[in-house]
C-alpha cells in the first residue's frame, strides 16, 4: 500500500484498492479452477491475435485439467472475445474508479471446465 500512495497519492491508492476489494468479493469460492488474473496487450502490438493466443494457451491448460476458467474483464470491449471463447457472465463489480454516477463496472466471467464423471482424464506425460 506505501507504494501505491506514492504513486497514486491517497484517493488514487484507495480507489485501487476498494477495486481490489471488490473484485475478491466477486471471486468464485468453489475449489479448482484457473484465475486469469492479467492478460494485457502492448498497444503497438494489439490486433494481431497475440492476446487470444494466450488466452487459447491457458484454456487449453484448464480444459485438459478440466477446471473452469475465471476472469474479470476489466475493458468492457473485450467481453465478447471473452464470451466466443466460451466464457459467460457470472457478476459485475462497479469500480470505485472515480466519483460519481458513471462509475465504470467490469464484468465477471466464468468459463465452465470440461469434467464429466463419464470421461475419462487423459494420462499425463512428462517430457
Amino acid at each position: 500500500e506505501p507504494l501505491l500512495i506514492e504513486l497514486l497519492g491517497r484517493a488514487g491508492a484507495a480507489r485501487v484498492m476498494d477495486a481490489g476489494d471488490a473484485f475478491e468479493r466477486a471471486h468464485p469460492r468453489e475449489p479448482g479452477h484457473y484465475y486469469l488474473s492479467l492478460l494485457g496487450t502492448d498497444p503497438a502490438h494489439r490486433g494481431k491475435g497475440l492476446g487470444l493466443a494466450l488466452l487459447q494457451q491457458t484454456l487449453t491448460r484448464a480444459d485438459s485439467d478440466r477446471l473452469p476458467a475465471y476472469l474479470k474483464a476489466s475493458n468492457p470491449a473485450t467481453v465478447p472475445l471473452y464470451e466466443r471463447s466460451g466464457f459467460r457472465p457470472r457478476t459485475t463489480s462497479t469500480l470505485p474508479a472515480r466519483p460519481g454516477p458513471n462509475r465504470p463496472s467490469s464484468p465477471a466471467q466464468l468459463r465452465p471446465g470440461t469434467s464429466s464423471a463419464n470421461t475419462p482424464r487423459p494420462a499425463r506425460t512428462r517430457g
